[in-house]
């Protein structure tokens, strides 16, 4: 099951993704943490931060691509994250 665009509303058992930089920081280990024990994120950065290292979200522009074989999923969800799309012309 994907949760797809989670944004700071990972889901528990499921895979999170998310195309944020605080995503990517995440991602970076140690540097991360480094990173987030400075004033440079605000509170609201770092509690995200913190999210995504429990529910383990991974970056991914799912606008673009899930970067998984296809149907390997039993349910994709997605909430708040379709008014960020631009539309193709």
């Amino acid at each position: 099951m994907i949760n797809a665009g989670c944004g700071q509303s990972p889901t528990d058992g499921w895979l999170n993704l998310d195309n944020s930089w605080t995503v990517r920081l995440a991602r970076l280990g140690w540097l991360g943490r480094a990173v987030a024990s400075t004033e440079l994120l605000s509170n609201a950065q770092r509690e995200f931060l913190q999210s995504a290292w429990r529910c383990d979200v991974r970056w991914a522009d799912v606008s673009r691509r899930i970067p998984l074989a296809s149907a390997v999923a039993d349910a994709v969800y997605s909430s708040h994250m379709l008014e960020h799309l631009e539309l193709a012309r």
